[in-house]
């Protein structure tokens, strides 16, 4: 092999090792990050790109896949996971929609990334975007999400900021404040009740 081939080829592998090092460093960080998070519960505030409107609800999640989402009026909505089946209630509408969770999280790219962090960053671009700040990029390559990246922003070990990036519609931003972790969370706060005379609609 020419001398001067050996040169560039040495050239790229080590310009590429401190690339390779910071990524495989944030996977890391965010695995075991992620993984901690075993029961929480936090108060959030959610808007929509391009709007100045928001919503601001609570959110309760215990690993694998239970979480409730209680969305404050004006909205009065409550998003219920029992494990099995995803509960969407609208106060307003009076009416709950029940859909297979399974297929569901493809679209709450945040939920499953709390569920199963191993399994949702496998295969993932995973891009550091703050050396002071605990800021990540992760690139959603799957031709068949709606979601194109996930922005994750961690503060004191916890989450703090979500910024999902959409290839159809809006872009979602959720700031957590008041997150804390817990041991455990009953097992009644992930159980819908359906309210009477409420249109029930089954897309299960």
């Amino acid at each position: 092999m020419p001398h001067h081939n050996k040169f560039v080829i040495l050239a790229l592998m080590i310009s590429l090792w401190p690339f390779s090092a910071i990524a495989s460093e944030a996977r890391a960080f965010l695995i075991q990050s992620l993984e901690e998070i075993k029961s929480m519960q936090s108060f959030f505030e959610q808007g929509m790109g391009g709007s100045d409107k928001s919503v601001t609800g609570r959110l309760l999640f215990q690993r694998p896949n239970l979480f409730r989402m209680e969305i404050s009026p004006p909205v009065s909505q409550s998003i219920t996971s029992d494990g099995e089946s995803l509960w969407t209630y609208d106060k307003d509408l009076e009416q709950v929609v029940v859909k297979d969770l399974k297929n569901s999280l493809s679209e709450m790219p945040f939920m499953k990334l709390l569920s199963e962090p191993r399994a949702f960053l496998e295969g993932k671009e995973i891009v550091s975007l703050s050396e002071d700040e605990k800021r990540f990029k992760i690139a959603i390559k799957e031709t068949e999400s709606p979601i194109e990246f996930v922005e994750l922003d961690f503060s004191s070990g916890l989450i703090s900021r979500i910024f999902v990036g959409s290839k159809v519609g809006a872009p979602l931003e959720v700031f957590f404040n008041r997150m804390f972790l817990v041991e455990t969370l009953p097992n009644e706060e992930f159980i819908f009740v359906l309210p009477e005379n409420i249109d029930l609609i089954d897309n299960r």
